[in-house]
């Protein structure tokens, strides 16, 4: 029931996020992603965290590494985003990223035991996650970079995989 849940809210997590860049005004979305981001740390901590250490360490890296990935893309001209902005990031995808790696430990914990199914998943559900920004106006990119992209998601998950089995 739990991985059904996770598996659920993944993808709730990633429709509210794209849909508050698109259609929330400014002051909207911030309070409703703000509401979202608080309520889902609160609830994994819940019902999902079991050995918190573990957890805050592979949270902290894997949010540190797909921020940094779009930062630098970002930085580099190669993204452009539309909404409201926070600092470097736009809200939707600041809140997208600080929701997604609370997924891994539990929704994505059978891709966890098998890298090379994960990678494999981050190669290809990686750069179509990406192609659907276009489509809701809140994300535009030259494709060149769509091969960055999937290298980049087909590494993340590898890492994801070989850093879950290290931990406690």
């Amino acid at each position: 029931m739990k991985n059904l849940f996770g598996i659920l809210f993944t993808t709730v997590s990633w429709w509210v996020c794209v849909l508050s860049g698109r259609y929330l005004h400014e002051d909207t979305q911030l309070w409703v992603l703000a509401g979202f981001v608080l309520a889902s740390l609160i609830t994994h901590t819940i019902f999902y965290v079991e050995k918190s250490k573990s957890y805050a360490l592979f949270y902290g890296l894997f949010l540190f590494l797909g921020l940094s990935f779009d930062g630098f893309l970002l930085w580099r001209g190669y993204f452009t985003f539309s909404g409201a902005n926070l600092g470097l990031f736009p809200l939707w995808l600041l809140s997208l990223w600080l929701v997604f790696p609370l997924n891994f430990l539990h929704t994505l914990k059978k891709f966890l035991d098998r890298p090379l199914v994960a990678a494999a998943f981050g190669l290809i559900g990686g750069p179509l996650a990406y192609k659907a920004g276009p489509a809701f106006e809140i994300l535009y990119f030259d494709n060149k970079v769509l091969g960055a992209v999937s290298l980049f998601w087909g590494l993340y998950m590898l890492l994801a995989c070989r850093f879950k089995s290290w931990l406690p």
